[in-house]
């Protein structure tokens, strides 16, 4: 009788837990709509959509400290190369959620999903 109880608390622990890492994985995964917005240095350098349809854009994210050549095609985005001496921007790989950007820290460049205008987003603050 008891083997049966730890039987099912460790079959509904392990379904609770299943879930609840799924649904971190699909909320990570999950874009932003209304595109993307790259700030180097607290300058706007890109605010626009975050592909293409089948060009490849770059743009040079150049500051006093250092580049960043950031890489916009139909797979989204992301730093292709830098001078930064980590280089963990390059590694990050490609914008895949609006939770996690891609910073580049010595040259102080962020690429983060942003919403557009038209969009309501619930907030703290109601009148």
């Amino acid at each position: 009788m008891r083997n049966k109880a730890v039987k099912a608390c460790a079959l509904a622990a392990g379904i609770l837990f299943v879930l609840a890492l799924t649904g971190t994985i699909l909320t990570l995964r999950q874009s932003a709509p209304g595109g993307i917005e790259i700030v180097c240095q607290g300058e706007t350098l890109y605010r626009g959509p975050g592909s293409t349809d089948g060009e490849v854009r770059y743009i040079d994210a150049r500051g006093e400290w250092g580049f960043n050549c950031i890489r916009i095609d139909e797979r989204g985005v992301c730093v292709e190369s830098a001078d930064c001496a980590g280089q963990e921007c390059v590694r990050m790989g490609r914008l895949k959620s609006q939770y996690l950007p891609v910073v580049c820290l010595p040259h102080r460049l962020v690429i983060q999903y942003v919403r557009s205008e038209d969009e309501s987003e619930l907030d703290a603050v109601s009148e």
